[in-house]
């Protein structure tokens, strides 16, 4: 029977552009560091510190009680500045998130919210069939697991530079299967807004989403049919392009960013594995249930020696 391990971040490549998906999860090519744009690996790296930071700060809460909420607060924006070294990031980057994780910290001091579990892995069965020869496994990761009066919550931080559109987050693959594999129909997508300008009440805000069965079932549905189709993409060894993404401007520069957009205006064949060779290099294997093995191993020792 055929396995096909599918994560919203899967999802979306394969539903934007099969031929993506291929080059970026199967080939797993992604463009040479000297390629990539600085400002937007500043970016990426900036929301991997503050998952970081939120990741250690929660992680002792729940198993350092004899902690005090503030060296909590200290001992997590330490392993931030240590941390931030290793993404290369400068000191005025790594020292503004850490101004907006105190800050953050700091507001809800003495909230509600008893963290119970931190970027809890799941790998749950979404569907098998014989006559299909499939079976679907739906992993992933979710920031925070919650107790609160309602009951408990699944939570996952989000870096925003900008306040989020709650209605259009509802719709997101991220959100339906973390609702789906961790059987809630409440979620909450937790905003730590990095506008300096604005007061924490309106930079920390909390989304809550509410789904349905009926709008949960329709998502399996959906992502059973993706991952029969990603089947047969893989049996065939066949990636059709959706140009339809690729919309151009006027001036011929792409409206959508897409690392991959020299490889598919290139000749297939000689040419295209040139610019692949040239252009791009091999990316680590990526999973949801070991992207954080490194920071997993320091935090275990800091919190046994706080």
């Amino acid at each position: 029977m055929d396995n096909i391990v599918v994560d919203s971040q899967m999802l979306n490549a394969l539903s934007s552009c099969a031929y993506r998906m291929n080059l970026s999860f199967i080939q797993r090519l992604g463009p040479k560091a000297e390629m990539q744009d600085p400002s937007k690996v500043a970016l990426l790296e900036s929301g991997d510190l503050l998952h970081a930071i939120f990741k250690v700060f929660y992680t002792l809460r729940i198993e350092r009680p004899d902690l005090s909420y503030s060296r909590c607060i200290d001992l997590s924006c330490n392993f931030g500045r240590t941390y931030a070294i290793k993404l290369n990031q400068t000191l005025d980057e790594s020292e503004d998130i850490l101004f907006h994780a105190v800050e953050y910290f700091k507001f809800y001091e003495g909230e509600i919210w008893v963290p119970m579990h931190v970027e809890k892995p799941f790998a749950v069965k979404l569907y098998e069939s014989e006559e299909d020869n499939l079976r679907i496994i739906y992993d992933g990761i979710v920031d925070l697991i919650v107790d609160t009066p309602g009951g408990l919550l699944g939570v996952d931080h989000k870096k925003s530079g900008r306040k989020l559109d709650g209605a259009g987050l509802a719709l997101a693959n991220q959100f339906k299967g973390y609702a789906w594999a961790l059987n809630m129909r409440h979620f909450v997508v937790n905003e730590v807004g990095v506008q300096k300008t604005k007061k924490p009440a309106d930079r920390f805000l909390r989304h809550t989403l509410l789904y349905t069965d009926e709008i949960i079932e329709e998502w399996r549905k959906n992502v059973i049919y993706r991952a029969q189709e990603l089947a047969f993409f893989l049996k065939n060894n066949t990636w059709p392009q959706n140009f339809t993404a690729c919309k151009m401007t006027p001036d011929g520069q792409y409206q959508i960013a897409c690392n991959y957009a020299e490889i598919c205006k290139t000749d297939p064949g000689k040419p295209r594995d040139f610019v692949k060779a040239e252009f791009f290099a091999e990316k680590p294997e990526w999973s949801p249930q070991t992207r954080d093995v490194e920071i997993d191993a320091i935090m275990a020792e800091l919190v046994q020696s706080a």
